[in-house]
């Protein structure tokens, strides 16, 4: 006989309170799906105004549903008027929005650029990549809008194998590979009053080769390749839209309204070889370097170069002539005005390279084994007052009219500081010329000229000396030396010796107040 068992109540409701909570978490999910899927598709939107902005647009053939993300297929990317089949062209791009709200891209392992080259001809690129791309698309109320786009690949190639046929046909060809294992970065692109471009980009374990033939009276090939363990770029643009949206815009007018710009370029373990060959010609040359800088500047009317890099090596074969150096250090600086000025503004041109060393077997070529051991150290400084008086933006009128001149005035030039240094010898300069002000820059320039250098060379008896002794200068050229030298220079005293150069208008030159020639 079965048992009966009295009502529950409780499990009733217990069972109708767990059937609700059922019913709410498929309707809040489905909510949430719903939800996840407009996102995606706000993305896609937000990507193709993003790209119209640009002046670029995507064309997709198709477009299917994965949960809820998008796949874009046979997608290209391309300026809204370039022709037919010029782009980036995509089998497939995943669009999905993470967890955090963030869009998300994945495009295909492969893909293709396809640019236009000369006379029109379509170029095909191959790309081989593995990773993701950020997206980041935000408009404010005023309609000002930013964009950022954060790459993350961990490995990428672009190969470009060349025009077969012009290479077969013997005509002018090209192709070169460029790739590494490791990319990240960001470009942010904001518009409105404030607009603003910053790029940042690092590149790990780049590598590259190049190979091109030039066709002609003496057909020439030039092959390199060369890897650089880090690479790193970073671009800042203020007000770029002044000069890509403002017709007739003078440098001027576009530092005025807060136009500027910052560049860096840094590059950790390169090493570089390449070699050309002519007929009756080669060269052949390496190199390495551990680290080199390069940074540029367009700010108040003002633009600086720099370029540095520390514990570089050069090698080169020339027709059978090896050099082989190695530098501890290097710099080049410069820095001028671009925009017009009342008066005279300052210009400088600087260079060193420090501690330069021949290796034994160049110095054997050149018969002077008596200097190994020695380094050499050379430094340069020029600087200039210079005035701008047009628009250096007016490259027409710069570049096309033959009659025009330069848009600017010097008022002098000076040697601010040489030093060259050849083991214990050195020579040391310094002075200045001055032309009236006003002068504008053209062939009338040096016959206006009027200042004074002073030059000062330690050491130049103990250096002949040692050449003489190794058998490098035979006695009669010594003596020339030292005649020459004493002509020059005033001996005074302790190995040193100095000179005054005078020069007057007209061109005429005094050494130590005689005239020149003597």
């Amino acid at each position: 006989m079965l048992a009966s068992f009295p009502p529950m109540p409780g499990l009733w409701r217990l069972r109708r309170a767990s059937l609700l909570a059922v019913v709410l978490a498929g309707i809040l999910a489905a909510t949430g799906a719903t939800a996840q899927i407009t996102a995606t598709k706000l993305a896609w939107d937000d990507m193709r105004r993003a790209a119209h902005l640009a002046g670029l647009e995507f064309v997709v053939e198709g477009i299917q549903q994965d949960g809820a993300d998008l796949i874009l297929q046979m997608v290209t990317l391309r300026p809204r008027d370039a022709p037919a089949g010029v782009g980036l062209q995509l089998d497939r791009l995943r669009v999905e929005v993470n967890e955090e709200g963030h869009t998300v891209l994945t495009p295909s392992e492969t893909g293709r650029l396809v640019v236009a080259g000369f006379r029109g001809a379509l170029r095909e690129l191959a790309l081989e990549h593995e990773g993701t791309i950020s997206f980041g698309f935000e408009e404010s109320a005023s309609g000002e809008i930013a964009i950022d786009i954060s790459p993350s690949l961990e490995r990428f190639s672009i190969d470009d194998p060349g025009d077969a046929a012009a290479r077969s046909a013997r005509r002018d060809w090209s192709a070169f590979t460029v790739g590494g294992r490791a990319m990240s970065g960001t470009l942010s692109i904001h518009t409105g009053d404030a607009s603003a471009v910053g790029l940042e980009l690092r590149f790990e374990g780049m590598e590259y080769t190049a190979d091109q033939e030039v066709m002609g009276f003496l057909p020439t090939r030039q092959q390199t390749e060369g890897a650089t363990e880090i690479v790193t770029i970073s671009l800042q643009i203020e007000r770029p839209d002044l000069l890509t949206q403002t017709p007739g815009l003078t440098f001027d007018e576009a530092f005025e309204q807060g136009f500027e710009a910052a560049m860096a370029l840094e590059l950790h373990n390169s090493r570089t070889a390449g070699q050309q060959e002519a007929p009756l010609f080669s060269l052949s040359m390496s190199g390495t370097s551990v680290s080199d800088t390069l940074m540029m500047t367009l700010r108040d009317g003002d633009f600086d170069l720099s370029m540095r890099g520390d514990a570089s090596a050069l090698f080169a074969d020339v027709m059978g002539m090896e050099l082989d150096l190695t530098f501890d250090s290097y710099a080049f600086t410069m820095g001028a005005p671009l925009t017009r000025t009342a008066g005279a503004d300052r210009a400088h041109l600087d260079m060193a390279l420090l501690g330069i060393t021949p290796s034994p077997e160049t110095l054997a070529q050149m018969d002077l084994e008596e200097m190994a051991g020695d380094t050499v150290d050379l430094e340069l400084a020029f600087s200039s007052g210079v005035q701008i008086t047009g628009d250096l933006l007016d490259l027409e009128r710069l570049l096309i009219d033959d009659t025009a001149l330069a848009p600017l005035m010097l008022s002098d030039l000076a040697l601010d500081r040489l030093r060259l240094r050849i083991g214990d010898a050195s020579l040391h300069g310094e002075g200045q010329v001055s032309v009236p002000e006003g002068t504008p820059m053209d062939d009338d320039l040096p016959d206006l000229a009027e200042g004074a250098f002073e030059f000062e060379l330690a050491g130049a008896e103990g250096l002949l000396t040692r050449l003489g002794e190794a058998g490098l200068i035979a006695a009669d050229e010594m003596m020339a030396a030292r005649m020459f030298l004493g002509l020059l220079a005033r001996n005074m005293g302790d190995d040193l010796y100095r000179s005054e150069i005078e020069i007057a208008p007209g061109g005429r030159l005094t050494v130590n107040g005689m005239p020149l020639p003597f």
